[in-house]
């Protein structure tokens, strides 16, 4: 599966090249070089063309989509597709890691995972991976920062026998003790390594520094996470697996009448329940500005600048899409990747992104990676490219680039039946407007060169950045000092056991 997929990333990538490429030829986002080539017969014939806006068809709920709310409150999204025989189930369980105090920190993680790992009360763990086995199916479970997730999938002819197996699983996990050591000595080895990787060190020290003390910044602690029992899985599972609780996208070969039937005769006793959600902390809105060094002895640092962003209703996520795109959002023709990457050479891989899915604030920023010795300047164009979104406006030209390679990526989102009722179902989950994919390309279109300065102004704060760095000091071209802000040293501490 991890294969397809990568595949599939390979050829997505080089189709968004291929394309962005003749874009930039179409409409001069190209260099001085290539300018000065005559177009060939081909490129002439190509800008003749027109075409059409692009379009993303989005099914509607209550038309090609059935909502249906069970007796017990669990609801489903259902769409037939019989061009292949087999049934794929996604649900979302309101639950997750930002509910956890900080003496259960991972406590959530390893419920996700041992949920389906662990057995089930009738089901060893060893028998349940043979009877799956046997009929070709696959149920997974795991778990978010805001959500628990399951995922089967099926032929469509095992479908009774696939379906009950989940139910057993969603409904009488049995946290099979022998499974539970097993993942933490899973986690206990991932601690261990924690530190071999520069960019797992940054990754964890941007968010414990800009999340600050909330579950979404705080580190695994072993302590903790070796005194997990098989009863606090219980606990949890009890607390937020009720079937007013949960949600299933469930797409393929079956008809939908006798879907609602199996999901009555197989979760109909269940009995929905308050859930108590008092536990979740909310992010405080605050910036910690400074440079966070992590000394390592390697031979090329990971760079990362951030901040906290914005939250998933805000109005101006379209226009902040766009401000990202062009900043290092969009790939080849970004200015970070133009400048960084292609006129300077300090880095293979320099993007920027702005998170504008969650539910509470997320983190926007830039990363590279860059050679010790360039580690300065690379964040010296960060920060400065990131301040020019500010104060110069893009070009139309820019924006049409960033709208139409945006769009032709976006069609993707929805290219099959299972993505497109999966992302229907988290619109209500995530307590979005129901026509909101609908309207989503359109508001795109209508994002303007002021709206996206105007955006930069409100939503980038390049005076207030968090600088993460992880590598050697001793090798950058220029010291610490000569950034003029507070610098703060991380000591990597060697996992204890």
């Amino acid at each position: 599966m991890k294969k397809s997929f990568q595949v599939i990333r390979i050829l997505l990538a080089f189709v968004m090249l291929v394309s962005g490429a003749l874009f930039a030829e179409t409409h001069g986002e190209y260099t001085k070089a290539d300018k000065d080539k005559p177009m060939s017969e081909g490129m002439k014939i190509i800008k003749q063309m027109k075409y059409k806006p692009l379009q993303v068809k989005v099914p509607k709920v209550g038309k090609e989509i059935e909502r249906v709310v069970l007796p017990n409150g669990m609801i489903l999204y259902m769409l037939e597709d019989h061009s292949l025989p087999q049934v794929n189930i996604h649900g979302v369980i309101r639950t997750g890691s930002v509910y956890e105090n900080k003496n259960q920190n991972g406590l959530a993680e390893v419920t996700g995972r041992m949920i389906r790992q662990g057995g089930t009360t009738t089901r060893a763990p060893k028998a349940l991976d043979e009877e799956l086995d046997y009929i070709a199916a696959t149920v997974e479970t795991s778990m978010a920062a805001d959500s628990g997730g399951l995922y089967m999938n099926c032929i469509s002819r095992q479908t009774d026998k696939a379906l009950e197996i989940m139910a057993d699983v969603l409904r009488n996990p049995g946290f099979d003790q022998k499974e539970l050591d097993l993942v933490k000595s899973q986690v206990k080895e991932k601690l261990r390594r924690k530190n071999d990787q520069v960019d797992d060190i940054g990754d964890r020290l941007f968010y414990s520094t800009v999340f600050g003390d909330h579950p979404s910044g705080w580190e695994p602690d072993w302590n903790v996470i070796k005194n997990i029992k098989r009863e606090d899985l219980i606990a949890w599972h009890q607390k937020y697996y009720k079937p007013n609780n949960m949600m299933f996208a469930i797409v393929g070969d079956f008809k939908k009448s006798e879907m609602i039937d199996k999901f009555n005769k197989l979760f109909g006793n269940w009995e929905k329940g308050d859930v108590d959600f008092s536990s979740l902390k909310e992010i405080k809105y605050e910036f910690h500005p400074g440079v966070f060094i992590a000394r390592k002895d390697v031979n090329q640092s990971y760079v990362r600048v951030g901040h906290l962003g914005v939250k998933r209703d805000n109005p101006d996520i379209y226009a902040i899409k766009m401000m990202n795109h062009i900043l290092g959002g969009g790939s080849f023709g970004s200015l970070m990747v133009e400048k960084i990457r292609s006129d300077e050479g300090l880095a293979y891989s320099v993007f920027s992104y702005y998170n504008t899915e969650s539910r509470d604030y997320g983190t926007s920023g830039a990363l590279c990676q860059t050679k010790s010795k360039s580690t300065m300047r690379a964040l010296e164009l960060m920060r400065l490219l990131i301040a020019k979104m500010q104060t110069e406006k893009v070009t139309p030209q820019k924006l049409q680039w960033a709208k139409d390679t945006y769009i032709n990526g976006f069609v993707f989102e929805f290219s099959k039946p299972s993505q497109q009722v999966q992302k229907l179902m988290l619109l209500e989950y995530n307590h979005m407007p129901s026509d909101f994919y609908e309207k989503y390309l359109n508001n795109i279109r209508k994002v303007t060169v002021d709206d996206v300065q105007n955006a930069a102004k409100k939503y980038l704060h390049p005076d207030k950045l968090s600088i993460v760095l992880v590598g050697n000091p001793a090798e950058f071209e220029k010291p610490l000092e000569s950034l003029k802000m507070d610098i703060k040293e991380i000591k990597l501490e060697d996992f204890v056991e």
